[in-house]
C-alpha cells in the first residue's frame, strides 16, 4: 500500500509540473503581446532597418533619418508595417503552444525561425522599394499581396520547417487541449479501465 501512495504523489507531482508550465507558456504569450507588440518591434526594428539599409545602399544613393529611408525623393518608414512584428508574434506563440519542447530548444527554434522570416523579409521590401522607386503601376498590389498572403503562408512554411528539423511531435494548443482532458480524467476517476 505505501508503495501505491507513492506512486499517486509522484503521479500528482508530475501533473503539477505540467499544469505549472503549461500556464506559464500561455502567460507569456499574454504578456508579450502587451504595448501592441512593442518587445517585437524593439528587437526586429532595428534588424531589418540596417541590414536593408546596406543592402539597399548597393543600388540606390538613399539618405536615412531614424526608421527612414529615402530614395530619389521617396521616402520608406521602415518602423512599423515593413518590420511584421504580429508575423513574429505569430511564430513566437506557435512555438509557445507547443507542448513538450525543453527551454533551451524553444529559444534556438524561436531564433532560428525568426532569421529565416528576417531573410524574407528583408528581401521582401527591396521588392517594394524597387517598385516603388521604379513607379512601376502594381506597387498597391504587390504589398497588399506580400502582406495578406506571402507573409502568413511564410511563417506557416517556417513553422513546418522548425516541425521537421527539431523533430517536433506535438501540435500547438491542441496538444494542451488533449493533456487538459487526460488530466481530468485522472484527477477525477474517470480514466478507462483496461478489460
Amino acid at each position: 500500500m505505501p508503495g501505491r501512495r507513492k506512486r499517486g504523489a509522484g503521479q500528482k507531482q508530475g501533473s503539477d509540473k505540467g499544469v505549472y508550465e503549461l500556464l506559464s507558456r500561455y502567460l507569456t504569450i499574454i504578456l508579450a503581446s502587451l504595448g501592441n507588440l512593442w518587445i517585437f518591434y524593439f528587437i526586429f526594428a532595428p534588424l531589418t532597418f540596417y541590414p536593408l539599409a546596406f543592402l539597399l545602399g548597393f543600388f540606390y544613393d538613399l539618405s536615412t533619418a531614424g526608421y527612414y529611408i529615402t530614395i530619389k525623393g521617396v521616402m520608406f518608414d521602415i518602423a512599423r508595417a515593413c518590420v511584421a512584428g504580429s508575423a513574429y508574434y505569430l511564430l513566437f506563440m506557435l512555438n509557445l503552444m507547443t507542448r513538450d519542447i525543453r527551454i533551451k530548444k524553444r529559444i534556438i527554434m524561436f531564433l532560428f525561425s525568426s532569421l529565416l522570416f528576417l531573410l524574407l523579409n528583408i528581401a521582401r521590401v527591396i521588392i517594394l522599394v524597387f517598385v516603388r522607386v521604379n513607379n512601376l503601376w502594381f506597387f498597391e498590389q504587390l504589398h497588399m499581396f506580400f502582406w495578406y498572403f506571402v507573409s502568413t503562408a511564410y511563417v506557416f512554411a517556417v513553422w513546418i520547417i522548425m516541425i521537421k528539423i527539431f523533430r517536433i511531435e506535438a501540435i500547438p494548443f491542441y496538444s494542451d487541449l488533449v493533456y487538459l482532458k487526460e488530466l481530468g480524467k485522472i484527477k477525477w476517476g474517470f480514466k478507462k479501465k483496461r478489460t
